[in-house]
C-alpha cells in the first residue's frame, strides 16, 4: 500500500535549532543530571564553588585575596549559569533558552554567540552581585542569558519603516517606537515579577529580577557589537 505524501516521514530534523544551542542546552542538562546524582556533600561543595555568591566578591575587594582565589571567583560570572536548584528550574530554562537563543544564534552565527551568551552571563551576573553586595546565599541558572536574548529581539526583530525593506534587515536603532515599546514591556513585567516576589513569596525560591533586567538590558544595548550587518554604525 502507498500512502500518500503527507503521511511520509519528514526528512527535516524534529528540532530546527542550531547545533550550537541545542549543544548548550544539552551540557546544561547534564551537567544538572549528573549533578543531581552526587551525594549531598558533593553537590554542596559544587555548588560553593562554581555558583554566583556575592560575599565572595566583597571579601575579594574588601581583604583581598591570592591569584588564584581571585580567579576561582571571577570564573563563577560564568559557571553559575550552568548549575541549576532542580528539574523544575533546568527544564524552564532549557525551553526557554531553545525559544529565546534560536533566532539569535541564526542570525550572528555560532562564535558571535558565544561570544554574546559569554557577554550577557556576565552582564546578569554583576547586576545580582552589585545589588546583592555581601550576600552568602548562592545564584544559579541561564535566566540571565534568556533574557539577554529576548532584549536582542528588539534590535532586529521588528521592522523600521525607516530603513529600506532589505533581507537582511539591519540592525534596528535603539530609539525607535518598537524598540521602546519592547523595552517598557518586558522592563515592568520583570519589575512587577521582581515586587510579587518580594512581597508575596511567589516563586521566592528563584528571586533573581535584579540578574533578569541585567541579562536584558545587556542584550538589548550590546547585541549591536555582536551582529553580522552592523548598520548602526554606517
Amino acid at each position: 500500500m502507498t500512502l500518500p505524501p503527507y503521511w511520509e516521514e519528514p526528512s527535516e530534523p524534529f528540532i530546527r535549532a542550531p547545533i550550537v544551542v541545542l549543544t548548550a542546552i544539552a551540557l546544561i542538562f547534564l551537567i544538572h543530571l549528573v549533578g543531581a546524582l552526587l551525594p549531598e556533600a558533593v553537590r554542596s561543595e559544587l555548588i560553593t564553588q562554581f555558583a554566583l555568591i556575592p560575599s565572595r566578591f566583597t571579601a575579594m575587594v574588601g581583604q583581598g585575596a591570592d591569584l588564584a582565589a581571585i580567579g576561582a571567583t571571577l570564573l563563577t560570572l560564568i559557571t553559575y549559569v550552568f548549575l541549576h536548584d532542580d528539574f523544575m528550574h533546568v527544564t524552564v530554562n532549557c525551553v526557554s533558552l531553545l525559544a529565546a537563543a534560536t533566532p539569535v544564534a541564526r542570525r550572528i552565527g555560532t562564535r558571535r554567540f558565544l561570544g554574546f551568551c559569554l557577554t550577557a552571563a556576565i552582564c546578569a551576573a554583576l547586576a545580582h552581585v552589585l545589588t546583592h553586595l555581601g550576600s552568602s546565599e548562592p545564584r544559579m541558572g541561564a535566566s540571565g542569558v534568556v533574557f539577554a536574548m529576548v532584549g536582542a529581539f528588539a534590535r532586529f526583530m521588528f521592522l523600521d519603516p525607516k530603513q529600506p525593506a532589505e533581507w537582511p534587515r539591519g540592525t534596528q536603532p535603539l530609539m525607535t517606537r518598537s524598540a521602546l515599546l519592547w523595552t517598557l514591556i518586558w522592563t515592568v513585567s520583570i519589575l512587577v515579577l521582581g515586587l510579587a516576589q518580594e512581597t508575596t513569596g511567589l516563586l521566592a525560591r528563584y528571586p533573581d529580577w535584579e540578574g533578569h533586567l541585567g541579562g536584558f538590558y545587556a542584550g538589548l544595548l550590546l547585541y549591536p557589537f555582536f551582529d553580522r550587518n552592523r548598520s548602526w554604525l554606517k
